[in-house]
């Protein structure tokens, strides 16, 4: 079987009816794309990763519904998951206008003023296929992957602001040298304009 054959059997189970596949799609990094066609009808995104860490859809799908649940930007619908696929509603690609960039910027202000109790959710999260650390319930730092062996006491981030040493030019353990501290940030909510 071929793994094309193999993801269409998979995706047609998740959905409970045959399907056939289109073609791949592009643009990812770490999973196979491919839109699908439903005999019912309609296209269908599917992705996979086979050696997917556990969790990896589940996260994925459980944070577009989020997204989605603030019905401030549009995310596509989240027709199945598995251990190894997830399936979205099929979203046909636009133009790239000046109206379309406008039209995403003030969706992502407005998702951006929806309130949150804190960083974090109750399903893991990752970034790429790298796990993050969850923070405590209400916590106000937030995940961070986990991204090699420790560099600061908290395990690999900042003690300060939660992130990771890697995490921009502004972002260096200079601090460490000038204030004895093991922060690189010396607390700052923001990173500063320029690198330190």
């Amino acid at each position: 079987m071929t793994a094309a054959a193999g993801l269409a059997d998979r995706v047609a189970a998740l959905l409970g009816e045959p399907v056939t596949e289109a073609g791949p799609v592009g643009g990812g990094s770490i999973c196979r794309a491919v839109r699908l066609l439903r005999r019912s009808g309609g296209p269908v995104f599917a992705k996979t990763l086979p050696d997917a860490p556990p969790g990896f859809f589940a996260a994925e799908a459980a944070g577009l519904r989020l997204l989605g649940g603030t019905g401030t930007v549009a995310v596509p619908e989240v027709l199945a998951a598995d251990d190894r696929t997830l399936v979205l509603e099929w979203v046909e690609p636009g133009p790239a206008t000046p109206a379309a960039a406008e039209r995403l910027g003030r969706e992502l202000a407005a998702l951006h003023r929806v309130p949150a109790p804190g960083y974090g959710t109750a399903h893991p999260a990752f970034i790429g296929s790298l796990p993050c650390r969850r923070p405590a319930p209400g916590s106000t730092r937030p995940a961070v992957p986990r991204t090699g062996p420790p560099s600061t006491p908290d395990g690999g981030c900042c003690p300060s602001c939660g992130r990771p040493p890697t995490a921009g030019p502004w972002h260096r353990r200079t601090s460490a040298r000038s204030s004895g501290s093991a922060s690189c940030c010396r607390g700052s909510a923001a990173p500063p304009s320029r690198p330190r």
